[in-house]
This record gives structure tokens, C-alpha cells and sequence, in this order.
């Protein structure tokens, strides 16, 4: 089974997030060295049903563009998240077949229960 958390070292929320969760079982991946790969953005938005999911909306890269620049479609955003680690809605976990995106508190909530199981 895959355990995976894409993080950001620097980001104090994810770092308390991680406190959390039992880290020696998974694959730690700081985005900012190692981008998120295709092939799990596809897999973690296959799993959401969509890419916007996985949009980091508070972006500052993004409250930076005009309208006419920001990312429409899917196809859109998909090519942003995969360009810039800052798109990515983080953290970005994988837990076998399911997948974690984010930090609000249902997300930890049902995250922590995964992590139990394991």
C-alpha cells in the first residue's frame, strides 16, 4: 500500500498537521524539491472528481493574476498545479486508494482515523 504525504517544510500548518500522524509509515515529499508527479495529481483528482479540488486557492501566485490569467478549465489547472508547487492544495496524501487534500479540520478528522487503521 502507498503512503505518501506531499508537504511544504516551510508551511507552519502543514508542519503541525504532520505532528499528528504517525510519519514513519509514510513517504514524506517536500514540494518544493520535488514537485507532486503527474501520475498522483491524476490519481488524487480522479479520487476528488475534479482538479479544482486540489487548487490551492490561497495562493498568493494566484490572488496576483488578473482574472484573465487564472486557470478556467480543468486542463487549466491541472498545467498550474503541475508547473508551480504554490497551486497545490497541501498537504496532499495517499493512503492506499484514498487521498487527503488540505487541512480543514473534517479533512485532519478523517485523516487521523485512516491513520489509526494502519
Amino acid at each position: 500500500m502507498e503512503l505518501l504525504i506531499y508537504y511544504l517544510s516551510t508551511c507552519d500548518t502543514n508542519r503541525k498537521l504532520l505532528k499528528q500522524l504517525p510519519l514513519d509509515k509514510f513517504q514524506l515529499i517536500d514540494i518544493k524539491k520535488y514537485p507532486v508527479t503527474a501520475i498522483h495529481l491524476d490519481e488524487a483528482a480522479s479520487f476528488f472528481g475534479t482538479y479544482e479540488a486540489l487548487l490551492n486557492k490561497r495562493a498568493q501566485k494566484l490572488k496576483g493574476m488578473s482574472e484573465g490569467e487564472k486557470p478556467k478549465t480543468e486542463a487549466e489547472i491541472r498545467t498550474f498545479i503541475l508547473s508551480d508547487y504554490t497551486f497545490l492544495n497541501r498537504p496532499l496524501i495517499n493512503i492506499g486508494k484514498e487521498w487527503f487534500s488540505g487541512s480543514q479540520p473534517q479533512t485532519v478528522s478523517d485523516l487521523i482515523k485512516s491513520c489509526a487503521l494502519l
